[in-house]
């Protein structure tokens, strides 16, 4: 993962956040059949935004952001033809 930038205070804060998505990743990817996606999603989303601000700014939406984000790509992956 970056290191978050920002202040001092933000990036306790944000690094208590983002520890609760890669909770989330880890629950997802252990349970996921497509662990490439999984990767691919959490690189793009998660792993690689640097910015405190991002991560505090978006704290009530990250989980569901996720794993409604999640659902959805499975759900095409299923429905695939």
């Amino acid at each position: 993962m970056k290191t978050l930038k920002g202040t001092e205070k933000q990036i306790k804060w944000a690094e208590s956040i983002r520890n609760k998505a890669v909770e989330i990743y880890n629950e997802i990817y252990s349970k996921s059949a497509n662990k490439e996606m999984v990767d691919k999603f959490f690189n793009a989303y998660i792993f690689n935004n640097d910015s405190a601000g991002w991560w505090i700014d978006h704290r009530d939406y990250v989980a569901c952001d996720i794993h409604s984000t999640m659902g959805f790509l499975d759900w095409c992956l299923k429905n695939q033809k």
